[in-house]
């Protein structure tokens, strides 16, 4: 029987090398032309300024895969510096299962569950292919450093849905490129849904368990699906930020 942690490292190369060459720049000018509101613009702005001062994180916890197979769980440790540079490790009854990493240029990838190292050119791999989701690795850099990732978009506007959500509609050149959940006050993003440039979804993470650390507000629990119900979910046990971080954690060598 194949180990169950396998696939795992398999779908992060698939991700990568399928997605590596449409991977656009993680750090984006917001371009903004239109607001219908001057609370709409404020909000923006609050939203971007979130946590900005927080760079380097660690943190432990739990990821749980749902797929059509079943539902894995593995034991995780990540740290991230960023805006580009990620570092996931999995382990199972304590032992190392996989790590992978992103430095703002190359994705690699150690799967001790066969021996094998896998690395190529890509700033910002996606990770369709292995959750179904078509989430990338600045969007989880941005969301586990308590960050809300912003498309670029050229107008924004506040309205309640069909549900009588307040909902946050970002558009450019007049396509819905992505929609952020608010609480009735209008202070905090519950969930942002991310569209394509044709206005096709392509995934809903849900911000959850928001708690104070060290004055920054951390989410201690993410949930990403797509349109059918697919996805994957981090749940934090421990959270450290501003932590120094030496840069070179994120280039993994085959010797580790």
């Amino acid at each position: 029987m194949a180990h169950p942690f396998r696939f795992l490292a398999v779908l992060f190369l698939a991700s990568a090398l399928a997605f590596a060459g449409g991977c656009a720049s993680l750090t984006r000018r917001l371009t903004v032309q239109e607001f219908d509101a001057p609370a709409t613009r404020d909000l923006v702005r609050r939203i971007a300024d979130r946590n900005s001062d927080l760079r380097g994180f660690k943190g432990i916890g739990n990821l749980r895969l749902q797929r059509p197979e079943g539902r894995t769980t593995a034991r995780a440790a990540w740290m991230g510096l960023y805006p580009d540079r990620l570092r996931f490790e999995l382990m199972n009854a304590g032992q190392p299962m996989a790590k992978l990493a992103v430095d703002g240029r190359w994705f690699t990838l150690i799967s001790h569950a066969d021996d094998r190292f896998y690395k190529t050119e890509s700033a910002n791999p996606s990770l369709k292919r292995l959750v179904d989701v078509p989430v990338r690795a600045g969007d989880m850099i941005a969301l586990l450093s308590g960050r809300i990732p912003l498309a670029p978009f050229h107008a924004a506007d506040i309205r309640k849905d069909d549900d009588g959500q307040w909902v946050l509609v970002l558009k450019h050149w007049g396509r819905t490129v992505q929609r952020l959940y608010l609480d009735e006050a209008r202070e905090r993003v519950r969930a942002i849904e991310r569209y394509s440039g044709h206005e096709s979804f392509r995934y809903r993470a849900a911000i959850e368990d928001v708690r104070d650390v060290d004055g920054y507000a951390i989410p201690f629990r993410l949930r990403f699906t797509d349109e059918g119900g697919s996805g994957f979910s981090l749940s934090v046990d421990r959270y450290w930020p501003d932590a120094d971080i030496d840069p070179s954690r994120f280039a993994l060598r085959p010797v580790e």
